[in-house]
């Protein structure tokens, strides 16, 4: 009897075990020009990117950080293997505890990591026109077969979070809503162009992670401003820019997605990070 109670707690402890092995962790991050060059913040941002103890790490604009000194700051998080991509404006990195291949260098940076093709994206241009037509050429250069991950800034409003935009006229104080720039923000909502930049990369087959695993949400994931304009912002003028998108293949094996929301990501940059947790096959 002992011998076969010992037999079942080590099935189950291995059992526990090999499930927590697949665990594995993405960070998205928009770091806002650069992870910088002071020391102490820099010190701050390994402490911090530590504690999460992620698999893989995708940023944009990280700008001011070149591929050999962020080599040597991502070794404090355990992260060896590191690529770098600056395009004009647009500047991306991916960190990863293990190899990155298949690396591919265009408007965006892609790695495959752990079976998975990670793509860092950032489409931000001052014009609509401008991301809509960003968002239909990238989408020609994304290959959706497989496992694939899409994560970053796409400024715009996700097809799934409509809805709740346009009842963010009952969120506006009365005495604002006769002012000229809430009237034009809200009319954006209306406005079908503005949609358009997901759902030119959405239409390849991607699904919206953020939405799928929090869908009894009522509330928009906002993932900008943070408080680095003066503080918290009234709910009506924050936005979810920053997105995780995914094939079904792989979408079908995300447990969580997070926004981290805490006192370091509050000022670090205009952008929260977002956390997305798979459980791998």
């Amino acid at each position: 009897m002992n011998m076969r109670f010992v037999m079942i707690f080590m099935l189950c402890f291995c059992t526990q075990f090999l499930t927590a092995q697949t665990s594995f962790k993405v960070l998205s991050y928009n770091v806002g020009e650069g992870i910088g060059k002071d020391k102490i913040k820099i010190k701050e941002f390994q402490t911090w990117m530590k504690t999460q103890n992620v698999d893989v790490a995708a940023f944009q604009d990280i700008q001011k950080t070149d591929v050999t000194q962020l080599a040597k700051i991502a070794k404090k998080w355990k992260h060896p293997h590191v690529e770098v991509l600056t395009l004009g404006d647009a500047s991306f990195a991916i960190t990863s505890k293990t190899s990155l291949s298949n690396v591919k260098k265009d408007e965006f940076l892609m790695a495959t990591v752990n079976g998975i093709n990670i793509y860092a994206v950032d489409i931000n241009q001052d014009s609509i026109d401008f991301r809509i037509d960003a968002a239909k050429s990238l989408s020609q250069k994304i290959n959706p077969q497989g496992k694939t991950l899409v994560v970053g800034r796409l400024k715009g409003y996700a097809p799934a979070d409509s809805v709740l935009y346009n009842q963010r006229f009952r969120m506006i104080p009365i005495d604002m809503r006769g002012d000229k720039k809430v009237f034009q923000q809200l009319a954006t909502y209306q406005r079908p162009e503005y949609y358009m930049v997901l759902r030119n990369v959405m239409k390849l087959g991607l699904e919206d992670l953020g939405k799928k695993v929090n869908k009894d949400n009522n509330a928009i994931q906002s993932t900008y401003p943070t408080k680095t304009f003066g503080g918290e912002m009234p709910a009506y003028n924050t936005f979810r820019y920053d997105y995780a998108l995914a094939s079904a293949a792989l979408s079908a094996q995300c447990k969580s997605v997070e926004v981290i929301k805490d006192k370091a990501t509050d000022y670090k940059s205009a952008h929260y990070p977002i956390l997305i947790i798979f459980e791998l096959n």
